[in-house]
C-alpha cells in the first residue's frame, strides 16, 4: 500500500512541474525530479525557488519553516514527508467544487435573534458511505497550518501555524463483507468560548461524500458559525462551504487539506483560506454497539438494495 500511495504522490507532484516541459523530463535523475518538486513548495511558501542550491539545504529551509526544525533523517524519508506540502491535483480540490455564493442563513440565525439549537433541525435521515481501511479509527492532531488566506494583506507569510487539539473518528460499522462504513448524522454542534463573554456556536448541518478511492477521500461540509453574546442574542452568523481531502501518508498518518469558503449571513463570499493538517491514529477501528446506530445502518443498506451487506446479527430484524 505504501509503495502505491507514494508512487501516486510522486507522480502527481512530478506532473505539476512537468507541465509545458518536453518529454526529456522523464529521463531526468531522481534528484532532478526531487529538485523540481521542491520548487513547487518553495514557490508556494517563499514565492521564490532555489534550484541552484543542494537538495538537502533546500529541505532544511522548508522543514524549518513548516516543522520548526530540520530533520536528521535521510533525504528520501524527508522528501516523502514533504510530499504532503507539494500542490497536487490528488489532494487539492478542483476549483469547480468551490461555490461563489450561498443562500441566506435561516431567519432564526440572523443577527438580533435569540440563539436556539432547535433553529437547526435534522431534515434528512442518516447517510452512510464506505471508507478506505486506512482511514478507519480515531485520529488526533495538535497543529494546523494555514497555507493561504484571501483575507490577509498582500505579502503575508505562509504557512502560519496554530495550535489544535482534537481529531475525528472515522468509521462506525462493518458490513457483512468486512467493509467499514461511516455515518453522517447532522446536525453536529460545537461551542467555543470567546472574548467579552461571547460564544461561537458551530453547527454542521450537511456533510456529503464527494469521492473516495484507495488513495484519497473527499467530502463537502456546510457549517453555520454564530457569534452569541452573554444574553444569548446573535451578533452575526457566517456560513462555511468546506471541501476536505484526506490522503494516507508514508508513515501511517493521514493528511487533511481543507479549502474553506466563508460567506456572510446573506450568502456573500467573504474570504477563502486553505489549511493543512497531519493526523495520527490514536485508536483502531471498533464497530459501534449502539442499537439505534446499528438499526440506522441496517435501514440504510436495505433502502439502497444492499441486503447482502447487512451484518448477520441484524438480519433477524428483516
Amino acid at each position: 500500500m505504501y509503495q502505491v500511495v507514494l508512487a501516486v504522490f510522486l507522480l502527481a507532484a512530478t506532473c505539476i512541474v512537468a507541465l509545458g516541459q518536453s518529454d526529456k523530463t522523464s529521463s531526468q535523475s531522481p534528484e532532478a525530479n526531487m529538485s523540481q518538486s521542491l520548487a513547487s513548495i518553495e514557490q508556494r511558501y517563499f514565492s521564490d525557488t532555489h534550484m541552484n542550491e543542494p537538495v538537502p539545504k533546500r529541505m532544511d529551509r522548508i522543514e524549518k519553516l513548516i516543522f520548526g526544525q530540520p530533520s536528521t533523517e535521510s533525504d528520501k524519508v524527508r522528501f516523502e514527508r514533504l510530499q504532503t506540502f507539494i500542490p497536487s491535483p490528488l489532494r487539492e480540490p478542483s476549483p469547480q467544487l468551490l461555490k461563489e455564493s450561498l443562500p441566506p442563513v435561516p431567519f432564526a440565525l440572523s443577527a438580533g435573534k435569540t440563539y436556539l439549537t432547535a433553529s437547526i433541525t435534522k431534515a434528512e435521515p442518516d447517510n452512510w458511505f464506505r471508507i478506505p481501511l486506512w482511514l478507519a479509527g480515531k485520529w488526533y492532531s495538535d497543529l494546523r497550518w494555514t497555507t493561504s488566506d484571501t483575507a490577509e494583506p498582500a505579502g503575508t507569510h505562509f504557512p502560519r501555524r496554530t495550535g489544535y487539539n482534537g481529531g475525528p473518528l472515522w468509521g462506525v460499522e462493518r458490513d457483512a463483507k468486512g467493509n467499514i462504513w461511516h455515518r453522517l448524522h447532522p446536525p453536529e454542534y460545537e461551542h467555543q468560548p470567546g472574548p467579552n463573554n461571547q460564544t461561537t456556536n458551530a453547527v454542521i448541518d450537511r456533510e456529503d461524500l464527494v469521492a473516495s478511492s484507495d488513495v484519497s477521500l473527499c467530502e463537502r461540509i456546510h457549517r453555520f458559525r454564530t457569534r452569541v453574546d452573554s444574553s444569548g442574542i446573535i451578533i452575526d452568523t457566517f456560513q462555511d462551504d468546506i471541501v476536505k481531502t484526506l490522503t494516507p501518508a508514508y508513515d501511517g498518518t493521514i493528511v487533511s487539506i481543507q479549502v474553506v469558503r466563508e460567506f456572510d449571513q446573506n450568502g456573500k463570499l467573504r474570504r477563502t483560506y486553505t489549511t493543512h493538517q497531519e493526523y495520527k491514529r490514536t485508536e483502531e477501528f471498533s464497530p459501534n454497539s449502539n442499537t439505534d446506530v446499528r438499526n440506522s445502518f441496517r435501514t440504510y443498506l436495505l433502502a439502497n438494495n444492499l441486503d447482502d451487506l447487512v451484518p448477520a446479527d441484524l438480519r433477524g430484524n428483516e
